[in-house]
């Protein structure tokens, strides 16, 4: 998030805090994996990466993405 700014998932008092969140759509974040929340968006559009989470293990899997097989 900008400068000055929280993320939606760490608004304090947030009604979902107890729960595990699943999400992606914000590829300058990276994958960030805490205890309540799974952000997977990894880039794949820019040539970094395609994740997954295999639940409820939670174990990772990742594929690189080349530009020449995202274009």
């Amino acid at each position: 998030a900008p400068e000055g700014y929280l993320p939606w998932f760490a608004v304090p008092g947030r009604r979902s805090a107890d729960h595990t969140l699943v999400t992606g759509h914000w590829s300058a974040l990276g994958l960030k994996i805490e205890p309540n929340l799974l952000a997977l968006d990894s880039g794949c559009l820019w040539g970094r990466h395609l994740t997954a989470v295999r639940l409820p293990e939670r174990r990772v899997f990742q594929v690189d993405c080349s530009r020449e097989e995202v274009t």
